[in-house]
């Protein structure tokens, strides 16, 4: 525990490295939302079995993969995290849209909104981790990634800890997603001032 701490503290010795291991803890904390909440969405609201969990997660796959490509070929080997804030507003925007529009009789635009969701996560992984192993100091480069991935690890256990509490209370999928596009949104407009 000790060390843990010891390695967040590097991260928040230097402001932009620490936005850098925030932002990263950001895409893995929406990524593991989206993720638990699919196969409930698929089963719950869109009505079909495993199979359409594996489409789905497919769909999920590829637009990580392309926002990623996306976000690589936007910044040109420059490190910036000006593409995330993009990235944020498009999971934003689709986790509100899934929200309102998920029903069985609309597997596709599900799954269209989905692959954006993704795409804006692909958009915010590669630049905030770029950002941290080109930010951080050659001799504390390694216990830089440690302490980001230490805090993406947090994310993902909040996300989890958070969505089986609000699933259990019987909040569906589609509002829960909702709640993430309105958190992705508010993220996106709090990072402009």
């Amino acid at each position: 525990m000790a060390a843990s701490a010891d390695l967040l503290r590097t991260l928040r010795g230097a402001a932009p490295l620490w936005r850098a291991a925030l932002v990263n803890a950001w895409f893995w904390f929406a990524g593991i939302t989206c993720m638990t909440l699919l196969p409930v969405l698929t089963r719950t609201t869109l009505m079909r079995g495993p199979g359409a969990v594996t489409l789905g997660l497919t769909v999920f796959s590829l637009g990580i993969g392309a926002g990623s490509f996306l976000a690589a070929s936007r910044l040109r080997g420059r490190i910036a995290l000006a593409p995330a804030w993009g990235g944020t507003v498009a999971v934003g925007i689709a986790a509100l849209a899934l929200g309102a529009l998920a029903a069985a009789d609309r597997f596709g635009v599900t799954l269209a909104l989905l692959f954006v969701a993704a795409l804006g996560g692909g958009v915010i992984a590669v630049p905030s981790f770029a950002a941290v192993q080109a930010w951080a100091p050659a001799e504390a480069r390694a216990r830089a990634v440690a302490g980001t991935n230490i805090l993406s690890a947090a994310g993902m256990v909040a996300a989890s800890l958070i969505l089986t509490a609000l699933l259990h209370a019987g909040i569906g999928p589609r509002a829960l997603f909702a709640g993430l596009g309105a958190i992705a949104l508010s993220l996106a407009l709090a990072a402009r001032r």
